[in-house]
């Protein structure tokens, strides 16, 4: 994933200027900040430059973001000076938690686009441990780009970055099955269409589900 933060630092603005004002993104984490408790606690694996964030703060939570781009980071301290934000990654996730001392569980889970950036293995490893940090009844948001046909994992451009990122397209059943196992209920499917840089189109997947009972360890 180091190739992958080094494009995400040198297009950090570019970035930005896209996916601020790029509306259907937006409108899913409204909905998602929406339906939250008041006041929620919630952690943003991969919070980017904060655009999520300062959504969710507009509705009265308050957000733990983590991201391994530094320059991502100075963009989400800029927008919300107010919110909390480290730098790390979800692949050694146990170790940024630990390290700032944060209070688990949270209230609810945000993953908006992260999971693409990770393989299979290191995909499902991540999902296995994010019942861990919730609170019962909480809400997880997870966005990605599914496994279709055509679709092959690798090292790509973007419309934002001429530095090459690594995409990974997931099996949807797999994910929802081993999060299920692990004491979630999937509450809500959504697809939306993504036009690609060179005139393709890309299913975008947004999920929601809801953490069950049970008596979770909230020790990674």
């Amino acid at each position: 994933m180091d190739l992958t933060m080094l494009a995400y630092n040198n297009s950090a603005g570019d970035y930005d200027s896209k996916f601020s004002t790029y509306s259907v993104y937006k409108k899913r984490i409204y909905d998602f900040a929406e339906i939250l408790s008041p006041g929620s606690r919630i952690l943003d694996l991969g919070c980017g430059s904060g655009i999520n964030a300062e959504i969710m703060q507009s509705q009265g939570h308050s957000v733990t973001g983590l991201d391994s781009s530094e320059s991502m980071l100075d963009l989400a301290r800029r927008r919300c000076p107010e919110q909390f934000f480290i730098q790390g990654s979800v692949n050694s996730l146990g170790d940024s938690l630990k390290r700032y001392d944060l209070n688990v569980p949270f209230d609810a889970l945000c993953l908006s686009f992260i999971i693409v950036h990770l393989n299979d293995e290191e995909c499902y490893d991540l999902l296995k441990i994010l019942r861990s940090l919730i609170k019962d009844d909480g809400l997880l948001y997870l966005s990605f780009m599914p496994l279709a046909e055509g679709k092959t994992p690798g090292y790509e451009k973007t419309s934002f970055s001429e530095d090459e990122i690594y995409f990974h397209y997931h099996n949807t059943d797999v994910l929802i099955s081993i999060l299920i196992e692990s004491g979630f209920r999937l509450e809500s499917r959504i697809v939306e269409e993504y036009e690609e840089k060179d005139g393709s189109v890309t299913a975008d997947l947004f999920l929601m589900f809801r953490s069950t009972g049970g008596d979770p360890q909230y020790v990674l």
